[in-house]
């Protein structure tokens, strides 16, 4: 049982997916910086020659002490020769007189990386036939079908897999050639590699699977593809990240209502009461997003059950829409719903308007007092002994210093005492 104070501003899979979205930006920086070359970089004559694939200039000054020459930035001649699309001949020639094939640049990439994720599937096939190594690992253990993966090229995902590319390679993330194309919504490529029985179920850090990045992306067509899958290898529609989540969470965290429809059907049996381990059902974390159209959907479909259910942190979905506090029309929403009660108590006692009082979301409050809220209703912090002292919402808005909330409250607590009076 946990105190709703101590409730963590965001999940572990929300901090995990910002990391992947801010490594893939530094990634795909990285990896364009070499397909061009700085302008203040000196190169030899031979090293300008493939820049601009000049094969007759080439085979005049190419020699066993040039052959392996690299730029200040670790770029071999094979490298050079990706930058303008390469010319087949001199990719073939280079390749066949031993040029470094398999190097790294400096920042971490081969010539086979570059041209798979440009995608220039001509390239990338004379790289293969010149003995480029099709597993090679560069920065943050990237591979090369990693790469055309995210870039969306599923003709060149399709030739590096027919040179036996590893479809289980996992990068510096646990992330799979799937779960980058799952990211990133290349449906074509999600089912070149679903043809090449590539692992559907297969985990990420902090346990996301592809089916999950779909959800939380919002990308219909890619999450049918899992889904529908291929003979056995179908996606798991209830499966759990590490913190219990499922893909029916993850439409609920951002609010993308077409594959939350989709998963709803009927025919796939998804659980939609199951929580996670912080006790919320796919409707708590609607609400926690403020998420309206979702949370309509899933009263809509999962019936009035999922109103009452309560999480670790003493919370409802009502509660949940007033600790979230910026959309109003989701809590009157919920207000609206048979047998919702405003002054219905979690487990330690607080109420909605705590909860909002809390956070200081004055709106709320008001909102919540003129659908008759009770400010005298007090909650303990310890609901394990309940001996801390009682606590009503005007010392949860004291508290947290929210000064509007404390003069609302107590202005309506004057207005009752006149009432009270007059009577």
């Amino acid at each position: 049982m946990g105190a709703y104070k101590s409730r963590p501003p965001s999940s572990c899979s929300e901090a995990w997916l910002k990391r992947v979205k801010d490594s893939y930006v530094t990634l795909r920086t990285r990896v364009a910086q070499d397909t061009t070359v700085n302008e203040d970089n000196e190169l030899s004559a031979l090293q300008q020659a493939c820049c601009v694939d000049d094969l007759d200039e080439i085979l005049q000054l190419i020699s066993d002490a040039n052959i392996h020459e690299k730029t200040d930035s670790g770029l071999t001649l094979l490298h050079l020769c990706c930058m303008d699309g390469g010319c087949r001949s001199v990719v073939r020639f280079l390749a066949r007189v031993g040029a470094s094939i398999n190097s790294l640049s400096e920042r971490g990439f081969t010539a086979l990386h570059v041209a798979s994720f440009k995608g220039d599937i001509e390239l990338v096939g004379d790289l293969l036939m010149g003995g480029a190594d099709v597993g090679s690992v560069g920065y943050a253990s990237i591979t090369a079908l990693h790469l055309a993966c995210l870039g969306g090229h599923a003709q060149v995902a399709e030739l590096l897999l027919r040179y036996d590319a590893d479809l289980h390679a996992q990068d510096a993330l646990m992330f799979t050639p799937l779960h980058c194309a799952c990211f990133f919504g290349h449906d074509q490529v999600v089912k070149c590699l679903i043809n090449h029985n590539a692992d559907i179920n297969m985990s990420s850090g902090v346990g996301v699977r592809p089916l999950h990045l779909a959800c939380t992306k919002g990308f219909l067509t890619v999450a049918k593809l899992l889904i529908t899958g291929r003979k056995n290898n179908k996606a798991d529609v209830n499966i759990h990240d590490n913190e219990k989540n499922t893909p029916l969470h993850y439409c609920a965290r951002t609010g993308h209502i077409s594959t939350l429809k989709h998963l709803l059907d009927p025919a796939y049996g998804v659980k939609g009461l199951d929580d996670n381990i912080y006790g919320d059902t796919a409707l708590h974390t609607a609400c926690y997003h403020g998420r309206l159209n979702v949370a309509k959907e899933l009263v809509l479909r999962l019936g009035q059950e999922c109103l009452a259910m309560e999480n670790i942190f003493s919370e409802t979905p009502l509660h949940s829409a007033c600790t979230y506090g910026k959309n109003l029309d989701l809590v009157r929403f919920l207000l609206e719903q048979p047998g919702v009660d405003v002054n219905q108590q979690g487990r330690d006692g607080h109420t909605a308007l705590h909860s909002a009082c809390y956070h200081g979301h004055t709106p709320v409050v008001q909102l919540l007092i003129d659908c008759g809220a009770n400010l005298d209703l007090a909650c303990h912090d310890d609901v394990i002994t309940s001996h801390n002292k009682k606590q009503t919402c005007l010392t949860w808005a004291r508290e947290r210093g929210h000064d509007d909330v404390v003069a609302l409250l107590k202005k309506v607590s004057q207005e009752v005492m006149s009432r009270s009076g007059e009577d």
